[in-house]
């Protein structure tokens, strides 16, 4: 079962460690040793004043997990360990003669008393895109939003992450910094007065965006490859575009609501968003065409009814996803129903096939099917719930769409559960999205159980040597399927790996290289994976062992 929201704390632990002074938590009792040292990956010269974190898989947050600064030979040691998997967290942040805040993860298996000697931490400096953009007429542009971004798969989906982000000068010239190696796409997206909060007043053309080198979608887009240390240019010349209009109506909000407000969020295209009027009518001015996710989100107004019969204070009260034609439209109608997202529209049970394990620590959620939904952007008003102790829950309707129910973990202790069985209505939808109208209401029943299997093995080179720090994931054989039957995780200093919690069924196992990334603007990218993965059928309570191998090509075999 993925541990989602774990490692999200510990994303946000480690960055609270590189800029401030915490209390350091007791560190492991045992007589393992890491020792290693970290080099410039470009020259193999050592970089002193690198912070080194240690985490361990029992590391459950509170205070700060131990941490070393290299010396000047690059060498950092961290001693009296106890056997288990830890992560090495390795970051140069200023001076030194070394650019650059690249941060690198670098897995490490420990038995009870072994000393893993002369580990090598290899940093890149950090790479830099720069450019200028500039109007149709050559006029430089400022405050144009300029994003660097990266395809990354996460749960079989793919998507597109901003990991850098700048703004055009009166020059209209800009520097995303910081960048590790790798390839990124890179947008220029104009901001307008208003923009986004709504309130504009119309217009018939205005400046959008556009991807590297002249493309109004990703997927049209030429990817900038960077190794560390190199500064590569991207210009952009932006072009006004004509813009449209959306009309319609939102039906069936609750009384009680104060403001409504109704937003339109394109994945290429930006925001829009609009208030929406006591009798329901709304306008929404300057859109480009495009596909969007709708979404209307109610602030409560004055509610003096009981407590525990008034509705939540600030609510999604319908989603929907909406193509926005040239000509725009007129006559949308969007039902705001009770049922659109009021609290206890969908109850469910999480039952454990072994008794007596407390359900709290786990967290369901419903993810769009639609992989042009499942973004960061366009994930507005997704609801998160955590059960009971007993297993039962409530969760906020979506909307109308088709999701994947899904369940992930709070903390350690889950590594071999899997989802067994999940039925919506009485239908069985353990493999299948569930469907959901304006009028949706119903039960979620969950079976979970211990008796994941586990699949391990090793990832090694043309020459047969182990590979460290390569990504390795599951793929369903069919190349789809529900996100949980989707885990990663990276090989260790030995080339090793190993992922618990598989449900049983047939997959493909694949070693994922940096060239990779370009293949996940394809939408069958899963397919074309598994395709040249190493097959397995998983047991329940199984342990299987595959070896991968990458050629020196870096194409996985």
């Amino acid at each position: 079962m993925r541990l989602v929201a774990a490692v999200l704390f510990l994303v946000a632990s480690v960055a609270q460690i590189a800029t401030a002074q915490q209390t350091p938590a007791p560190e492991p009792v045992g007589t393992g040793v890491i020792t290693g040292r970290v080099v410039n990956s470009n020259s193999g010269t050592p970089i002193k004043s690198v912070t080194v974190v240690l985490i361990s898989e029992n590391f459950r947050g509170g205070s700060a997990p131990p941490r070393r600064v290299t010396a000047e030979d690059g060498s950092f040691s961290f001693d009296k360990l106890a056997g288990g998997q830890y992560q090495l967290w390795a970051t140069r942040t200023e001076g030194g003669g070394f650019r650059g805040a690249e941060r690198v993860i670098t897995r490490v298996s420990l038995t009870d008393g072994q000393r893993v000697s002369d580990l090598l931490i290899k940093l890149a400096p950090s790479a830099v895109i720069s450019g200028r953009v500039v109007d149709e007429e050559g006029q430089p542009m400022q405050q144009v939003q300029v994003q660097a971004m990266r395809w990354m798969m996460n749960a079989g989906r793919a998507v597109l992450i901003t990991v850098a982000n700048a703004s055009t000068n009166d020059l209209g010239e800009y520097r995303l910094f910081n960048l590790a190696a790798g390839r990124y796409y890179v947008k220029a997206q104009a901001m307008r007065v208003g923009g986004f909060l709504g309130g504009e007043d119309a217009l018939t053309n205005r400046y959008g965006g556009e991807y590297y080198p002249g493309s109004k979608s990703v997927q049209n887009a030429s990817a900038i490859v960077v190794a560390g240390g190199d500064e590569a240019r991207a210009d952009f010349q932006l072009s006004q575009e004509a813009v449209t209009k959306v009309r319609g109506r939102v039906v069936g909000v609750p009384s009680t609501t104060g403001t409504v407000t109704i937003f339109l969020m394109g994945a290429d295209t930006g925001g829009e968003s609009a208030m929406v009027a006591k009798d329901g009518k709304f306008e929404i001015n300057n859109v480009l065409p495009g596909t969007y996710r709708l979404v209307v989100f109610g602030i409560s107004g004055s509610d003096t009814r009981p407590e525990q019969s008034r509705e939540p204070a600030n609510r999604t009260l319908a989603q929907q996803t909406v193509i926005v034609p040239e000509n725009g439209i007129t006559d949308l109608e969007i039902h705001a129903s009770a049922s659109g997202a009021a609290k206890g529209s969908i109850t469910g049970q999480i039952r454990p096939e072994q008794p007596g394990t407390d359900m709290s620590r786990l967290i369901v959620s419903l993810q769009p099917a639609d992989p042009a939904i499942d973004s960061p952007m366009m994930m507005f008003g997704q609801d998160f719930q955590q059960p009971k102790t007993d297993g039962s829950f409530t969760l906020d309707a979506p909307g109308p769409g088709t999701y994947y129910v899904t369940i992930n973990s709070r903390g350690r202790g889950f590594e071999d559960w899997y989802t067994k069985s999940i039925t919506f209505n009485g239908r069985d939808v353990t493999n299948d999205p569930i469907q959901l109208d304006d009028s949706s209401r119903g039960t979620l029943q969950l079976v979970v159980s211990a008796k994941g299997a586990t699949i391990e093995g090793t990832v090694t080179g043309s020459d047969d040597k182990p590979l460290p720090d390569i990504k390795v994931t599951t793929i369903p054989a069919a190349g789809k399927g529900r996100p949980e039957l989707f885990q990663e995780t990276t090989t260790d200093q030995a080339g090793r790996f190993k992922i618990r919690g598989v449900a049983p069924g047939d997959y493909k196992i694949v070693a994922l290289t940096e060239d990779d990334a370009d293949a996940f603007a394809d939408p069958s990218f899963t397919k074309t994976l598994a395709s040249r993965g190493t097959s397995v059928r998983a047991e329940a309570a199984g342990r299987h062992t595959v070896t991968l191998k990458v050629t020196t090509d870096t194409t996985p075999q």
